[in-house]
């Protein structure tokens, strides 16, 4: 569940926030900052990004989200085979550019960084591989400023990925 402190900031998704999920309550503060094109949280509909972690077996999703994918699979029982092989593909790409000397990655439309993320698969390889995400959903984007805090070298952003200035002057983007 995402709870939301300060309800008097309505158009952005800046204010703190509490995350509950599969890992505890935790408290975040989101800034507004570049936070175009987002708009509030809503918490009674399944989330494509949380979905997308419950189908990989991960841990940040909501019940909401898990009932919705599971309708998901009973229309379509292949979904979670044809998402963990898309998942082992993205190892593979990331793979083959670190053993090509590529030490920054910049990933759009990351979602929520689950099991098997960029940044884990790159720095299985290149431990100083640089990775910014970037997505302008503000669920995906609260997840991750709470999961990658503390990360050295991997960043989120909240963009669009149409705003190109915007992605291209991200933290992370241009340099440490």
């Amino acid at each position: 569940m995402l709870e939301r402190h300060d309800q008097t900031r309505l158009n952005g998704i800046g204010g703190r926030w509490t995350l509950s999920s599969g890992l505890g309550r935790r408290s975040v503060e989101v800034s507004d900052a570049g936070d175009r094109g987002i708009s509030d949280v809503d918490l009674d509909r399944a989330n494509a990004a949380r979905m997308y972690d419950f189908f990989l077996g991960g841990a940040q999703n909501f019940a909401v989200d898990r009932e919705r994918a599971e309708q998901v699979i009973a229309e379509n029982p292949y979904i979670v085979e044809a998402l963990r092989e898309l998942r082992d593909f993205l190892r593979r790409v990331v793979k083959y550019c670190v053993d090509a000397g590529v030490d920054q990655f910049l990933d759009l439309g990351s979602g929520i960084p689950t099991v098997g993320n960029v940044h884990e698969i790159a720095r299985r390889y290149n431990p100083t591989a640089r990775v910014t995400y970037v997505d302008n959903e503000a669920v995906a984007v609260a997840h991750s400023r709470e999961m990658l805090r503390g990360v050295q070298g991997v960043t989120i952003t909240a963009a669009d990925l149409r705003d190109t200035a915007t992605v291209l002057s991200a933290p992370g983007v241009n340099g440490p």
